[in-house]
Order: C-alpha cells, then sequence, then structure tokens
C-alpha cells in the first residue's frame, strides 16, 4: 500500500476508534500550528480571495486536490488561493480546533485577503460551521458539504419539535453540536453581519436526516442536493454543482 494511502487508512481507522475510545486521541497527535497545503490561484494579478477547506474525520487535505476540488475551482477563473487545513480528528477531540485555525490561518489571512470563504466536508463542515459560529466577521461564507450535525436522539429532539424554528435549545448548552444547532437556529436575525451559508449532500446520506432539518430555514439556492450516498464521488458532482453557480461572488451582508 502506498505510504499516503496508508497514512489515510490508519488515520482513518485511528480516529473513528478514538470516538468511542478517548484514550486512542493521544496517537492523533497535534502540532505546535496547523499544517496546510496552498494552492496559489492561476490569476495573480490584482486583488485574491482566499478559500480555506477542511477536510472529513478520516481524509487528508491532499484529497481535496485528488478528487478535483482545486482543479475545477481555479478553471472556473475565480481569482481565489486555495488552502487546505490538516484539521484532523484529534484537533476536535482536543477542542483546539476552533482557536487553532484562527491563529494560524484566518487572522494571519485576514490581513492578505479581501474575502475568505471556509468550507468543508463531514467533520470539516462541523468544523467550518462551528467556527462561523465563534467568528462570524472573518469570513465572508461557508460551504457546508455533508456536515456533521450530531447523532439521531438530537435530531429526533427537533424534529419532534417541529422542525429548527421551533425547536427550543437548552439555557447555557455546553454541547458542541447543540451550540451549533443554536446559532442556526438564530442566524439571520435582523442586524446581524452574517457570513453565507450554502449546504451539500447526496440524498442518501448517513447524515441526511439532520441536513434536511437545517435546508429548510435555508434559501433555496444555497442547498444543493445529488443522489448518492457519503463518500468522495458524491461531494464531487456537488462541488461542481456548487462553483458553477458562482457564490464567490457573494458578498456578506447584514441580515434583514
Amino acid at each position: 500500500m502506498p505510504p499516503l494511502q496508508l497514512a489515510r487508512v490508519t488515520r482513518g481507522v485511528l480516529s473513528r476508534l478514538a470516538v468511542h475510545v478517548p484514550p486512542l486521541v493521544r496517537w492523533l497527535p497535534v502540532g505546535d500550528s496547523l499544517v496546510a497545503e496552498y494552492h496559489p490561484s492561476l490569476h495573480r494579478a490584482g486583488e485574491r480571495d482566499l478559500l480555506v477547506l477542511l477536510p472529513g474525520i478520516g481524509d487528508m487535505p491532499r484529497d481535496f486536490s485528488r478528487w478535483g476540488f482545486i482543479e475545477e475551482l481555479h478553471g472556473r477563473a475565480f481569482p481565489m488561493d486555495v488552502v487546505a487545513v490538516d484539521t484532523h480528528y484529534g484537533y476536535y477531540a482536543r477542542r483546539t480546533v476552533i482557536e487553532c485555525l484562527h491563529r494560524d490561518v484566518m487572522r494571519p489571512a485576514g490581513r492578505v485577503y479581501r474575502r475568505i470563504w471556509l468550507g468543508g466536508i463531514s467533520l470539516g463542515g462541523f468544523g467550518a460551521l462551528y467556527y462561523a459560529s465563534h467568528y462570524p466577521h472573518d469570513i465572508t461564507g461557508v460551504i457546508a458539504m455533508a456536515p456533521f450535525l450530531g447523532r439521531r436522539p438530537l435530531l429526533e429532539e427537533i424534529a419532534r419539535a417541529g422542525g429548527l424554528l421551533r425547536w427550543q435549545p437548552r439555557p447555557e448548552e455546553r454541547d458542541e453540536i447543540r451550540r451549533l444547532w443554536s446559532w442556526l437556529k438564530d442566524y439571520g436575525v435582523a442586524g446581524r453581519v452574517q457570513p453565507s451559508l450554502m449546504l451539500a449532500y447526496g440524498d442518501r446520506d448517513t447524515f441526511a436526516m439532520a441536513h434536511q432539518l437545517w435546508a429548510v430555514v435555508l434559501p433555496g439556492e444555497r442547498v444543493f442536493v445529488e443522489p448518492g450516498g457519503h463518500d468522495w464521488k458524491t461531494w464531487r458532482r456537488l462541488w461542481d454543482r456548487v462553483v458553477q453557480s458562482r457564490p464567490f461572488a457573494l458578498h456578506r451582508e447584514p441580515a434583514t
């Protein structure tokens, strides 16, 4: 097995085991700073934007280029650099992913780029949304592809309440997933500057119930659905549709 593939498989197995056996997180070490892969725009003249991509629980930053995400974006002539960040499960388990991302990537990028978009797949989709809930002024928009948004008991609780807008979060929520749902529920409150949110998922995705609960409160043009499950082939088709919609022309605006 090639070294990169072996590393991917090993990380995926360890990460999924560590979800249920937390002590295994020690085998997912975190560094002094986040590791990232940089893909500069082919259009170097003038101002450029930045897209920051976060991988899923068993994925590597290189998977975005391996599956053609970077090529598709740059082929559309967007003046946009791309950074794929190695935010593996070890950062999530230690609850340091948001602050590390802010310190190592977003804050420095904010001094250079006019607009910053954040995208993520699966666990990375959760990370992108959770970052936006903490630092909404840092970014112009979020593309959440098949985001992990919690387990079935919470989703059934939201569904029983009559949907997200009728669901009442518990006071002083401490669980990260519940806090994110609370932010999604309040997204769009008049007068707040909020990043644009986009959702993309396969209709047979493992987390489709969560996606459908969220999708009903988003504008239709911000939701993309394709036949398929929780896999890269589906995500690549979704990515093509998202990029073809030219989302990066959107500007962050106060909600009304």
